[in-house]
Formats: structure tokens, sequence, C-alpha cells
């Protein structure tokens, strides 16, 4: 197989402003596909990962997050003509991003490839992330160890000597999740992008875990604001959980009223 370029060099190409004002630190999990499970070429499959901000510094509302995708050590090359393995997100995260709070990273695809041999291999599949702001306020991860989330997978034999990896066709699929104005005085707006229809939920927990709102919205698609009374709760930080299906998005929202 061609090897497009590796995992360590993946964001290497890629500057960041000479006065990076914000060190950040982002983690990648890759929870889809488990280990071992048996992808086959031409056949789709869901990815899922959780992109965590492990940092004290903030991702803010004008930063972007930048990824790729490898099988097997190969950037996998996105159908439509893409001449590269980098895929950005397509539109801004849209909400900062305090320490812990995460967004998700759902994608349906299937690989186009061909094997040199007729045994089935086992191989790494993985996803590479990096944050990116070409503005003035510049951002930059100085802690790369946790960029990438990685699954052992088995890769279905195809044989056709001597190719390799060939294309990746399908759409990538990504819900959002953005919470304004946070700091909340007396209502929480909850702006949802989806792109599947999914049953939704909203729950807010305080501090101690205890569920203090919940929310069941039934099944929801496309763009959605979910509003939310907050002008019983007291002031401090509480922890909030979207649904949408089995897609699960958290974070923190601070309720400071006069």
């Amino acid at each position: 197989m061609k090897k497009l370029f590796t995992l360590a060099a993946a964001f290497g190409c890629f500057t960041f402003a000479a006065n990076a004002q914000r060190l950040v630190d982002i983690s990648a999990t890759m929870n889809n596909p488990i280990a071992n499970f048996t992808i086959d070429s031409g056949v789709a499959f869901q990815s899922k990962v959780v992109v965590t901000n492990v940092g004290a510094n903030p991702l803010k509302a004008g930063d972007s997050i930048i990824y790729s995708w490898y099988l097997d050590g190969n950037g996998l090359v996105f159908g439509g003509g893409s001449s590269t393995t980098v895929y950005y997100s397509s539109s801004k995260l849209g909400k900062v991003l305090n320490q812990n709070d995460t967004i998700q990273i759902n994608a349906n695809f299937s690989i186009g490839y061909t094997t040199t041999t007729t045994t089935d291999k086992t191989v790494q599949y993985c996803i590479a992330v990096a944050p990116i702001n070409r503005s003035a306020d510049s951002v930059k991860d100085n802690v790369t160890t946790n960029n990438q989330g990685c699954k052992s997978i088995v890769m279905k034999a195809n044989y056709n000597p001597p190719s390799g990896v060939a294309t990746v066709t399908g759409t990538n699929v990504e819900n959002q999740v953005s919470l304004y104005p946070n700091p909340v005085s007396t209502e929480a707006k909850f702006n949802l992008s989806m792109n599947n229809i999914a049953e939704v939920s909203l729950k807010i927990f305080d501090v101690t875990g205890r569920l203090v709102i919940s929310e069941n919205k039934g099944k929801m698609s496309g763009n959605n604001t979910i509003n939310v009374s907050t002008k019983n709760l007291q002031n401090g930080i509480y922890l909030y959980r979207v649904e949408m299906g089995s897609d699960i998005q958290t974070g923190k929202m601070l309720v400071s009223q006069q």
C-alpha cells in the first residue's frame, strides 16, 4: 500500500501563527467501531469519536477541529475529487469547549480497498485531531500524545494486487450542540444541528450529580433550539447531557443570576 503520510506527520504541514496566544490540550477517543470489528471493502460502517478538551484553556467558538482518518497507516482519501487526506469539519465549533467539555465526530462511510493477499489482516484504524485558528488569536495544542484515537480492527481480504487503499466514499456526519448564552441567567438555549432523525432528550445535573432538569423532546432532525428555563436554579456550575439517539454530548453550564 502506498503510504500517503503517517499519523505523526499528519499535521506537520500545517503552520500556526508564530505568536500563539493559547495553548490547549485536546484528546481523541474512538468508541466505535469496537475492537476486532471486521470491515469489508465498499461496505459502510459507523465511526464514533469523542473529542475532549482536557486542558485548562478553552477552545473558543472561532476555533475549528481538524481531523484525519487512517487505515493501516494510510491516510484515507475522501471521494468527490478530494486530493488530500485531511478533512476539515464542515462548520465552526459554534461553542466554547471548556475543560472536560466534549464534542462527537460521527461518520458513516465505506472504504474501497484491495489487498495483496487472500488473508484477512488485523490493522489499526485511527483518527488524528488538532485545533486550528488562523486569526491573530491563534491556538495550538502542545500535547500531542493523546491526539490519536485508534482501534485494532480486521480488514477483510479483497485480493487484487498490488494496489492498496483506493478511495473512501460516503458522507461524513456531524451532530453539533451549542449552548447560548453561557453563563446563563434565566433561560438557556441549546442549539442542535442534526443530520439524522433521532429521539432527543436533555438532562441537566448539579455538581453533586442530582438531576435538576429533564426534558424529552421526541424525534428531531435538522436545526432546532431547545429553550430551558433556569430561573429556579441557584447560581453555580451545572452539567448538561444531550442525547440524540446514540449520540451523546455533554458540557458545562454556568448559572449566574443577579
